[in-house]
């Protein structure tokens, strides 16, 4: 939202540069957050479809969005277009902050989705190092076989 409004009002570059900046920070900080809230929230034999699709919308969103924004400018002007889109962004995300998903999301609330791993007895081959000795055994096992 700040972006938006600090372009609209024709701030000079350095203000520009000072506000772009604090909201690449602060988006750096929250985007790894959410991605670890949705590996947590999703159930792992969803988590494939769930981040496909979510990504798929978003980048075929953007075309769209080019298209709106012109429309806009050309029929408001830079200053409306941008104030308006400054003001959607700030209501989606105050919006949207006020679910009650959001409050979930502290360690201890919420659901979680269960990892399939967790209600499986774990074998004694899981592990990769394991795995790696079973896999030597028997190729010795193999190679002596053969010499025989």
């Amino acid at each position: 939202m700040p972006r938006f409004l600090v372009l609209a009002l024709d701030a000079p570059l350095w203000a520009v540069a000072v506000v772009f900046a604090a909201g690449g920070c602060g988006a750096g900080f929250l985007n790894p957050i959410l991605g670890a809230v949705s590996f947590e929230r999703v159930p792992r034999e969803m988590l494939g479809r769930v981040r496909s699709l979510s990504g798929a919308l978003a980048w075929a969103g953007i075309p769209f969005g080019g298209l709106a924004a012109g429309a806009a400018v050309g029929a408001a002007g830079l200053g409306a277009t941008l104030t308006g889109a400054g003001v959607a962004h700030g209501a989606l995300v105050g919006v949207g902050g006020l679910r009650k998903e959001w409050a979930e999301m502290e360690r201890g609330g919420g659901r979680r989705a269960e990892p399939p791993c967790a209600t499986r007895p774990r074998s004694r081959y899981s592990s990769p190092a394991s795995m790696s000795a079973r896999h030597s055994r028997t190729a010795r096992s193999r190679g002596s076989s053969s010499d025989a």
